[in-house]
């Protein structure tokens, strides 16, 4: 079974998202050092304007947790126990953990190669549809108002769009015992 982390461990995180501020968070008033990296100026720079990611670092920094915004990883090694990194600016950050926070990327080569338009995921309009005709595009892959949809809610509503359109609305039912979930009608 997975151990708990060792009082006073210094925590890095890369990848100032969801996931990395989240865990940034839950560590640094856990009493953890945690510093934070991302490439970008700002977190939750995917979903937030700046000055609302701005805001949320300073909360952040005043439980301890170090902002490296901006800033790549370069190098990382092993350093007694644990792990030096370097950063493009080249400040060195000392670590007994690692944490690999980066997010995903749709994958769109296949989507690309077949014509689809693409931007950061396939594009698509309110109803799934692609630039190409019967073509359709829901979940991770997907972007709608040039924005990705990794979420359960915007993929739920997708999917009932789309079996809307597919005149298949009524394979899709509620389940009382969960709310919010999809439940599709059995296949055959």
């Amino acid at each position: 079974p997975p151990q708990p982390l060792a009082p006073k461990v210094d925590v890095a995180i890369l990848g100032a998202g969801l996931i990395g501020v989240e865990f940034a968070n839950d560590l640094a008033v856990a009493g953890y050092g945690v510093s934070l990296i991302d490439p970008a100026p700002a977190l939750l720079a995917r979903l937030l304007p700046t000055e609302a990611g701005d805001t949320l670092a300073r909360t952040l920094s005043r439980h301890g947790v170090a902002m490296h915004l901006g800033n790549v990883v370069t190098e990382m090694d092993y350093a007694g126990l644990g792990y030096r990194l370097r950063l493009a600016s080249g400040i060195a950050i000392d670590a007994d953990l690692v944490v690999s926070a980066i997010g995903l990327a749709p994958r769109v080569a296949l989507a690309r190669t077949a014509g689809l338009q693409v931007g950061q995921g396939i594009v698509t309009d309110a109803y799934c549809r692609t630039s190409t005709p019967d073509v359709f595009a829901l979940g991770d892959c997907a972007e709608h108002d040039g924005k990705g949809q990794p979420y359960v809610l915007p993929i739920m509503h997708a999917a009932r769009a789309l079996a809307a359109k597919m005149g298949i609305a009524h394979w899709l039912r509620s389940n009382e015992e969960h709310p919010g979930a999809i439940m599709t009608a059995p296949l055959g």
